[in-house]
């Protein structure tokens, strides 16, 4: 809140206040009138009050949160839903004339399930594809009611087994739309969309599952245009979150075009020890980050991240034993391992894990051996870099209050809020594992304000909305107005990091 050094001396509210100040060179009060919707609004009514203004970072990283995800929903809605209906379109035809040409061959059943996983997406972005596969439709209804972990009716060819087994399982609470995805129907139904072809998986050790997802991969491979058109909406995420965990079509068709002497017609008549062949093929190609022994081909298989590989390397098998499982992780472990001592003391229980602190220091040296440069390949792992400042342990540079352990607190929630609004801002892409001083009367020059001293969380939210405009540029993804506000929290985040 804004407030005069009368109104703290006199009101016997703020008493306590001014002790703390006394005592860690801060304090944060309660606004008498009721709180603030907005940042700006709070920084407005200073000029009004003649109060003294204190910039944190925490309003820089939540202006960039609303810049990064109205960029995103204006390209989800005018850009990929597009693009996704073209794709849909497309393989929809393009599998029900494949599940003909599959009768009589061995892919005959699958070819058919194939053609019900493209209708079945089809129908929940909204487009019209007439007559749809009974298979299809139960998937719609699971996707549409969003309320169970069961066996999928397209690709479950086993029974889901859980928690023996994810194979044939698909865990359809997912596909409930949340954070921006609320905002329109046309958001929600991409949400739909895109989680099917996100969630429903062929395992590659399965000789079945696979035979689908090379049947889905032939798709791509026969039609150049399709093949684009699938490249144009995953490079696009792929840049603003990250590449894929899983394999997708296009690595199966890599994978599988050296073992099959017709190319990927022939999947129609392989037999299963090819099918098997081409999986272990996928499998040496490259690891899978989260859930190996899970590894299976997608059409848009959730992305790999930073912070998710580091929370499944702390929880079991990796910490704990078979009777003392670690299955409850933290964003306090992420803070962790970037570096806060106050996170790490307020998880101290968890340590009576086995092998907590040897993973913890494995994750520790993990983040700490990245260059700078590593941090810029995608914008998700710009805006992890962004929020280290906030649990890193500052030095003698800082201003006293600066490195009490109540600034400390007020730093691990600058970085946990922002962090959630990370995570709420690319939830349908990760795959799932936050003082014033015054005077009486005017003074004659105007009041002091003061900027957070934290130059380098303010430099870079700077790059990492830097990042976003070129990358986005670059792929002619921006209009005018989203690239005015990307230019405007540049210039804002690097005027506030130079005073810092």
């Amino acid at each position: 809140m804004v407030a005069s050094r009368r109104e703290l001396l006199e009101d016997p509210m703020y008493a306590d206040a001014m002790q703390l100040v006394e005592q860690q060179g801060f304090a944060v009060v309660p606004n008498p009138n009721g709180g603030y919707r907005y940042f700006h609004e709070a920084y407005e009514s200073a000029g009004y009050l003649e109060g003294t203004v204190f910039v944190t970072t925490d309003v820089a990283y939540h202006v960039w949160h609303q810049t990064f995800d109205k960029a995103l929903r204006d390209t989800e809605e005018f850009v990929l839903v597009p693009e996704l209906e073209r794709l849909l379109t497309g393989l929809v035809a393009a599998a029900r004339v494949q599940a003909d040409e599959a009768v009589g061959t061995p892919s005959a059943d699958h070819a058919a399930r194939v053609a019900a996983y493209v209708e079945a997406a089809a129908v929940l972005l909204g487009l019209d594809v007439g007559e749809i596969d009974r298979r299809a439709a139960e998937a719609v209804r699971l996707a549409t009611d969003a309320s169970e972990t069961t066996t999928s009716p397209i690709t479950g060819v086993k029974p889901c087994a859980l928690p023996d087994s994810f194979e044939g399982c698909v865990d359809y609470t997912l596909f409930l739309p949340r954070g921006h995805y609320t905002r329109s129907e046309v958001l929600e139904r991409y949400f739909r969309a895109m989680s099917l072809l996100g969630q429903e998986a062929f395992y590659i050790d399965g000789v079945d599952s696979m035979r689908m997802g090379l049947l889905v991969a032939r798709l791509l491979d026969a039609d150049p245009e399709l093949a684009a058109s699938w490249s144009r909406i995953y490079d696009t995420t792929a840049f603003l979150v990250g590449v894929a965990d899983d394999d997708t079509p296009l690595e199966a068709v890599a994978a599988a075009t050296p073992l099959l002497a017709g190319g990927l017609d022939a999947v129609l008549s392989a037999d299963a020890a090819t099918i098997a062949s081409i999986g272990d093929a996928l499998l040496e190609s490259r690891d899978v980050g989260i859930d190996p022994e899970n590894a299976s081909v997608r059409m848009m298989g959730a992305r790999v991240v930073l912070d998710s590989f580091i929370l499944d390397q702390l929880a079991w098998p990796n910490v704990g034993t078979e009777d003392d499982r670690r299955t409850k992780v933290s964003p306090l472990d992420l803070a962790s391992v970037f570096g806060s001592p106050l996170a790490r003391e307020l998880q101290a229980d968890e340590s009576r894990y086995p092998n907590d602190d040897t993973q913890l220091g494995v994750m520790t040296e993990l983040v700490q051996e990245r260059e700078a440069q590593d941090w810029a390949g995608t914008v998700y792992d710009g805006w992890l870099y962004a929020l280290e400042p906030q649990f890193v342990e500052r030095g003698i540079a800082f201003p006293d209050y600066m490195r009490t352990d109540a600034w400390a607190a007020k730093s691990l929630q600058t970085g946990l809020a922002s962090y959630t609004e990370l995570k709420h801002d690319t939830v349908l892409y990760v795959k799932q594992g936050n003082a014033g001083e015054g005077e009486e009367l005017v003074p004659p020059f105007g009041p002091r304000h003061y900027v957070e001293p934290d130059p380098v969380a303010f430099g870079r939210i700077a790059a990492v909305a830097r990042l976003c405009l070129d990358g986005l540029g670059e792929r002619g993804l921006l209009d005018p107005a989203t690239t005015e506000r990307f230019e405007h929290v540049i210039e804002l985040s690097s005027w506030l990091a130079g005073i810092a």
